[in-house]
């Protein structure tokens, strides 16, 4: 999976507020769906530019917020290996604790 720069997330952002799809955001930047969504709704690249938007057609699904994810940062002990605990009790999967105690979401 290719590294986005800043003026990519942004020329995502304005591409899909004029409303281009998912998948073709997808195919045009050479990232998985998942990163185009959470690109677009700003849990990633929060610090680039662009509009903010809500997926279109979908139910919100996000469970965290900044908050929340400082909260899971500041609870996360690797030696107590409690992952999967702290994913339960945040309604998420094991690896959305991984990606938000390394930074890759909600930065």
């Amino acid at each position: 999976m290719a590294k986005l720069t800043a003026a990519q997330a942004r020329r995502m952002r304005e591409r899909y507020a004029s409303g281009e799809t998912v998948s073709s955001l997808s195919r045009w930047a050479k990232v998985e769906r998942f990163v185009v969504r959470n690109v677009v709704t700003g849990i990633a690249y929060s610090d680039a530019d662009g509009p903010i938007s809500a997926l279109r057609g979908k139910a919100p699904t996000v469970k965290l917020d900044r908050g929340k994810a400082e909260e899971i940062r500041r609870r996360y002990d690797p030696a107590a290996r409690n992952r999967a605990s702290l994913a339960r009790e945040y309604g998420v999967h094991p690896t959305t604790i991984t990606f938000v105690v390394e930074r890759r979401v909600w930065a």
